[in-house]
């Protein structure tokens, strides 16, 4: 047994934040930053992929002789295709031309927003995951956002990159949130009342069929959620069959994801990985809001990020966006 124990602290190093970890075989390990949600175990086979894969550079220990072992394979976030077979995706359903996907897009303060949170000491401000406009004094945003602590619960809507200005520039941007809890949705959506009104010319237009059907683009615009203070991202999106996404996991009970009607299918587009340390392109934790892009280049609102786990790891697995477009949703905002 110290054998093992030796070999295993030789292989892991220390890890200051996680070595104090003692946790019983079977139990869930906490979350851990750029590590995927995890169990703790004595054997874990499919480690060594993810190693391989450079989706994580370390083990974390959470015993003498058991480690953090994801609690599933890097292809269990979505269906794998058939041998032979590729998915089609549904939207967009032109091809791009060549260097098309690397055109950055303009998407505007508002209806784009950033959220921003007290520190665990409470004495600054985090700015993360992304809220969209709806109403004169309203942003939506996913309810994995919307936590119960004071350092998961968001204190102040900013329209603008508010991490990167001083006291003075964000005080004409960020608006103190009146009421955080009380609108939710199937535990999928969430309401933030701020303190300011804005015309609704500043709303975000929402998308109808014909406009998924003619879009030569889609892209998920959002703020990163496990590493704060970073700038916005644009990730190239495509729409899969409902079915592709039949294996995603539940883990936030989130209900009535019932098809095309209710939720999107969709997967990133050459989506770079993450490098532990740097902004994570965080699609599902950050609450990123998936647009449509026309063919004269407007844009419209198709939908936010579902809060089906809290990691921010799979950022190159299928994720669910819940449909701006069911008439269900339109009816939460206006309620």
């Amino acid at each position: 047994m110290w054998r093992v124990f030796l070999i295993l602290s030789g292989a892991l190093g220390a890890f200051p934040t996680d070595s104090d970890l003692s946790l019983a075989e079977g139990q869930p390990c906490p979350q851990i930053l750029n590590y995927p949600q995890s169990v703790c175990k004595r054997r874990c086979p499919q480690m060594r992929q993810f190693i391989d894969e450079k989706y994580v550079d370390h083990e974390i220990p959470c015993n003498f002789d058991s480690i953090c072992c994801p609690t599933h394979s890097l292809q269990s976030g979505a269906t794998s295709p058939s041998a032979g077979t590729s998915p089609v995706p549904l939207y967009p359903n032109v091809k791009s031309k060549p260097g098309q996907l690397e055109v950055l897009y303009n998407f505007s303060f508002p209806p784009l927003a950033e959220l921003s949170y007290l520190s665990l000491d409470q004495d600054e401000h985090l700015y993360r995951c992304t809220a969209l406009l709806v109403r004169e004094d309203y942003v939506l945003t996913s309810a994995g956002c919307v936590g119960k602590d004071i350092s998961e619960k968001p204190n102040g809507v900013c329209f603008g990159n508010c991490h990167r200005l001083d006291r003075q520039a964000r005080e004409k941007i960020l608006f103190e949130i009146i009421d955080v809890t009380k609108f939710r949705y199937n535990n999928d959506l969430a309401l933030i009342r701020f303190e300011n009104t804005f015309n609704s010319s500043e709303f975000p237009t929402i998308c109808q069929q014909s406009d998924l059907e003619q879009a030569h683009r889609l892209i998920a615009v959002g703020f990163s959620q496990k590493e704060e203070n970073c700038d916005l991202f644009q990730q190239n999106i495509e729409i899969m069959p409902f079915d592709f996404c039949k294996n995603l996991e539940n883990n936030f009970k989130v209900e009535g994801i019932e098809g095309e009607v209710t939720h999107f299918c969709a997967r990133p587009i050459k989506m770079t990985r993450n490098v532990p340390g740097d902004c994570v392109r965080c699609l599902r934790g950050s609450s990123s809001v998936l647009f449509a892009v026309q063919p004269d280049n407007g844009y419209c609102a198709v939908g936010i990020a579902t809060p089906t786990i809290s990691a921010c790891y799979y950022t190159t697995a299928a994720l669910y966006y819940t449909s701006l477009l069911n008439p269900n949703v339109t009816k939460f905002i206006n309620q």
